[in-house]
């Protein structure tokens, strides 16, 4: 991920990739935002989503996880 350390912004749900549609944070002042984000040395969020929902893969745990 390469963070852009100075941008500031408000957290809204709405933008926010996840099956919630809320966010406790929703409103809170955020410094610090990413600007890129890589998965496997090939781009997946730039200002945009770029990666596929079959980018991710099984990772198993151990039993005594």
């Amino acid at each position: 991920m390469l963070l852009d350390p100075a941008r500031t912004r408000p957290v809204r749900a709405a933008e926010m990739h996840s099956a919630s549609d809320y966010d406790p944070y929703e409103g809170w002042e955020v410094t610090g935002w990413p600007r890129v984000v890589l998965l496997r040395g090939q781009v997946a969020y730039d200002g945009k989503i770029r990666a596929s929902t079959r980018n991710g893969r099984f990772v198993p745990r151990s039993p005594l996880a």
